[in-house]
């Protein structure tokens, strides 16, 4: 699983944002092959490893933003020091909901 995903002038947009959010939610998984006694070897998404997500000039606006912030929402990346979204179209209805999201 990944620490660091860096998207930077991929121009994904809302769309790609949107992709990227739900397979954060949903997997892939990491699975570990010697757990300790008596822990779950339940699959886990990778986005609880992502300490960085840089998504700078990725053409992404309000709702790109909303799908971050649905996704932060949920506590799935605990690990999370880094959210690069410069010199992106936010606006200051995305920059609310990322700050939502974030609280």
């Amino acid at each position: 699983c990944l620490e660091v995903l860096n998207l930077q002038d991929s121009n994904i947009g809302d769309v790609g944002v949107g992709e990227l959010a739900s397979a954060m939610l949903s997997g892939p998984a990491a699975t570990t092959t010697n757990p300790a006694p008596g822990s779950s070897t339940a699959s886990k998404p990778c986005a609880l490893r992502l300490k960085k997500l840089l998504l700078g000039s990725c053409e992404i606006g309000r709702l790109g933003a909303g799908a971050l912030a649905s996704v932060l929402s949920t506590g799935a990346c605990p690990r999370l020091e880094v959210l690069s979204l410069s010199l992106n179209r936010l606006g200051p209805e995305g920059v609310g909901e990322l700050a939502r999201g974030l609280s």
